[in-house]
């Protein structure tokens, strides 16, 4: 799934959901380092910013 972190611009995100209705969301690596290497940062800060907007973006209703 294609997802637009305005922060590091947009990123892949992997998206899982266990049979008991929780939900893991996982940024493409590659695009990650990428972002963080363009930005100066360091890779954990834009996992964890990309995770975070899908997760905001995403929560169940």
């Amino acid at each position: 799934m294609k997802f637009s972190g305005a922060q590091f611009g947009a990123i892949d995100v992997k998206v899982a959901r266990g049979t008991n209705g929780n939900v893991n969301a996982m940024p493409e690596f590659d695009q990650c380092r990428a972002a963080a290497t363009a930005a100066n940062v360091p890779l954990r800060e834009v996992q964890e910013a990309a995770r975070q907007a899908y997760l905001t973006q995403h929560q169940p209703k």
